[in-house]
């Protein structure tokens, strides 16, 4: 029996493992829209709008879903083109396969677990977004300031899934809370979040969750993590790289009785990254310009030619209509002309006919011409 129950662990353990990585916010808010909270794909990843051209998610899952073309879409149906996908350097997945496990170098946390990617063109935005430095760390968790994440879709206990942006609250804790909770469960293990004797990375940027206000899980990664500040928003870094003591989106549906801990790849570890999409999107804008440019300018030499052509056109009607007229006014002339002739040769013919008669009257004798020439009354032909 005990044998049975070590094979049903480790099997859990390798099936949450290779599990695919889904968007998920448990026990959310559901939320009408944001313009910073986006997905790819069908809502299986999720992404955070840093600015029109630029988004950050996780970098884990990559081999799986950055294949072909890739669209980021937002709440209000929006889509660009993902023209660019940037890898953080040093990025490592966890390793928690059965080997790895029976070996005992597990390795459930992911390094450097960020990417970026780069839209073709941009999606709107109203407010700018503002990165976390590492000094205002112990000001947010003194201050127990809320953090936020969204995600788009419900997984939770009832594995309903409605690609719909839900948003949970959490708080951020000190590295040394969330050591001590990672070790309380790395010391007994647990399908959920790891093998006993698991290793795991201590990320500067960790948070917790709570039951009421929603969490993120296994299906979580790449939401953005922020504050509010007013209408601005300050952002943490993706989420997905490990995290125990939460229900793992009803994976069996319970929390943890030694806390839980969410471990955030801080974004300013990727300042340089960031600075590379930044110059990649001045590049893709200049380009875009290039070619509006050339694209008005083939418009205005097409206009151009148009015009010309329609004013040749024009001119060679009128030409034509001119040469016309004045051909036929000539042929009207040449006609009258050419009937005046015949009038006055017929007249001439006419005239070339006529024959004279002598007429007489007792001694009178008087000449009629004409063409039938006739005696007056009275007078006889001679």
């Amino acid at each position: 029996m005990k044998l049975r129950r070590l094979l049903t662990f480790f099997l859990l353990l390798f099936s949450l493992a290779l599990s695919p990585k889904v968007a998920a916010v448990e026990n959310g808010i559901l939320l009408s829209g944001d313009e910073n909270a986006v997905y790819l794909l069908d809502g299986s990843v999720n992404a955070f709008l840093y600015k029109p051209q630029i988004v950050f998610t996780s970098a884990h899952g990559t081999d799986q879903w950055a294949k072909g073309e890739l669209v980021v879409k937002t709440s209000s149906g929006q889509t660009a083109i993902v023209e660019k996908l940037l890898i953080a350097k040093g990025y490592k997945d966890r390793s928690v396969s059965q080997q790895d496990i029976a070996a005992g170098k597990a390795v459930v946390s992911r390094s450097n677990d960020f990417a970026i990617l780069v839209l073709a063109e941009p999606l709107p935005m109203s407010r700018t977004v503002e990165l976390i430095k590492p000094d205002q760390l112990p000001e947010v968790i003194r201050n127990k300031e809320p953090v936020y994440s969204i995600g788009y879709s419900s997984y939770d206990n009832t594995r309903k899934k409605d690609q719909r942006p839900r948003q949970l609250e959490a708080v951020m804790i000190d590295k040394e809370s969330a050591r001590r909770i990672y070790d309380n469960y790395y010391a007994v293990g647990h399908p959920n979040w790891g093998p006993r004797g698991a290793s795991y990375e201590l990320i500067d940027i960790q948070v917790s969750h709570s039951a009421s206000k929603g969490s993120g899980c296994d299906g979580d990664s790449g939401s953005g993590f922020f504050l509010r500040r007013g209408d601005s928003k300050i952002y943490l870094g993706p989420a997905g790289a490990h995290s125990v003591g939460i229900p793992n989106c009803g994976q069996p549906g319970f929390w943890g009785e030694s806390g839980n801990a969410f471990a955030i790849e801080p974004v300013y570890k990727h300042l340089d990254l960031i600075q590379e999409a930044e110059e990649i999107v001045k590049k893709i804008t200049q380009r875009n310009q290039d070619a509006k440019t050339e694209a008005e300018l083939k418009a205005r030499q097409e206009a151009e030619a148009r015009a010309a052509a329609e004013k040749a056109a024009a001119e060679l009607k009128a030409e034509q209509e001119a040469e016309a007229k004045a051909s036929a006014e000539k042929a009207a002339a040449e006609l009258k002309a050419k009937q005046e002739i015949e009038v006055l040769a017929a007249a001439e013919v006419a005239a070339k006919k006529k024959t004279t008669i002598n007429c007489v009257k007792g001694k009178t004798i008087k000449k009629v011409t004409g063409l039938k020439p006739k005696c007056p009354k009275g007078y006889k032909k001679k």
